[in-house]
This record gives structure tokens, sequence and C-alpha cells, in this order.
């Protein structure tokens, strides 16, 4: 990867099509952003056109988003309408890995930006992420939607991304209040926080008030919240 931040718009990429995502039942009204992804030199997913006074006017955008999310404590499974959690209603491909890959210009993780090999049987050492938790999806309103719509939402490239086997695990299904990024070292915390809102923002999910308040922190202070790199190698493809 070539060394300093580089940047694409992803602001004017408008509504997505309706064709490529299902009519989900809305407990609010929704508008569908979906992030436009090019490469430059082996890549960089990075933040929106700044304006004059160099504030990213997505940001602005994304707070709008997340006031206009349902704020409620999750929703209990086994309980009224909301079935148990299995992950097996959230399958999804284990090949979309090499998509993430290509998409990203190599084996490359946002959360540390660091490159990663490929292991003996050449598959790479990193695993896929969802960054809205299938879990936390779950209890946040999925559990309320059809099993179809529940696998959509497990493959939909707004929601992954790569991370190693150590932050996977250690994410796990926690939201933005009980997964301390900026204290913990991790790099692109405004786009991580920015992916949450558009992810719940486009499904119809709810957070709760702690998750509310930790995404707002971490919006706080954001001027971009594109994905942005320093690493300065060739990760390997």
């Amino acid at each position: 990867m070539a060394s300093g931040f580089s940047s694409v718009s992803d602001s004017k990429s408008g509504d997505v099509p309706s064709s490529t995502r299902p009519s989900l039942p809305e407990r609010r009204d929704t508008v569908i952003k979906k992030p436009v992804f090019r490469f430059l030199a082996l890549v960089y997913l990075i933040g929106i056109s700044s304006s004059a006074m160099g504030q990213d006017e997505s940001v602005d955008g994304l707070r709008t988003m997340l006031s206009e999310l349902l704020v409620e404590e999750p929703l209990v499974p086994g309980e009224g309408a909301c079935d148990d959690y299995s992950p097996d209603d959230y399958h999804y491909d284990q090949g979309l890995e090499e998509d993430l890959i290509r998409s990203l210009g190599g084996i490359w993780s946002p959360y540390r930006d660091e490159c990663y090999e490929r292991g003996p049987n050449q598959r790479a050492v990193t695993h896929i992420e969802h960054i809205v938790a299938r879990r936390e999806a779950h209890i946040s309103g999925m559990c309320l939607r059809s099993i179809a719509e529940r696998t959509h939402l497990a493959s939909d490239h707004l929601n992954l991304t790569l991370a190693s086997a150590r932050d996977n695990r250690y994410k796990s299904d926690k939201d933005a209040s009980k997964w301390p990024l900026e204290k913990d070292g991790y790099k692109n915390t405004c786009w991580f926080a920015a992916q949450v809102v558009k992810v719940k923002h486009a499904y119809g999910l709810s957070v709760d008030p702690g998750e509310r308040g930790a995404l707002e922190r971490l919006l706080e202070d954001c001027r971009s919240v594109g994905m942005t790199s320093r690493t300065e190698f060739t990760c390997p493809p």
C-alpha cells in the first residue's frame, strides 16, 4: 500500500437500488445508503469529500441517521415474537472472504491497519467480521424478521470486513458500548461507528442507550468516516 491517507467519496452514492436488497418490514422510515468502494493503489476505502470548512459533510448525515434509530433495550430471545438466536439462521458463504480480500486490495484489516498472510492451506488467516454482530442484530430487531432477511444481513457487504482471528474473537457479539475501540488501539473508529449506523439504519434495527451514547462519542470528533490506512507495504492478495 502506498504511504499516507487517500480518499474516495461515498457521500454521492445515492440510494441503493431496490433490486439489491430485500424489502424489509420497517419499524420507521429508512433511507438506505451504500458506501462506494474504489481502488486507490492497492486500496483504501476512504472517507467522503470535505466541505470548505474541512468538515466531512457526511458526518452530520450520519449523526442524523443515528438520531433516527429507535432507542430501546435489547429484545429478549424466547420472549414474545422474538425467537431464540441460532447462527444457522444467519448463514453466510465462506467464499465471501475472497470477495472481501479483492475489495480491500489484499489481506488487510481496517481494525488494525495491518496486512496478514495466507496459511499453509492458502486460506487467509483473517476471519470474516460482521461489523454489527449477528447476535447483536438479532436482539436489535432481526429476531422479528424472516430467515431470508437474516441470511441477507449476514452476507451483506455493507456489514462485512476482515479481522484477525484474535480481534474477531475479542469483539465477538459486543456492540460499540462494550468494545472500547478507542482505548485498545484500534484504527478506523470513525469508519466503524459509521458502518454500524448505516447497517442499523438500513435494516431498521434499534440501539440501546449505551450503544447510542458510544456511537455519539465515536462520531463526535470525526472529520471523515471513510476507511484510512498508513500501511506502507503491499498486502498479500
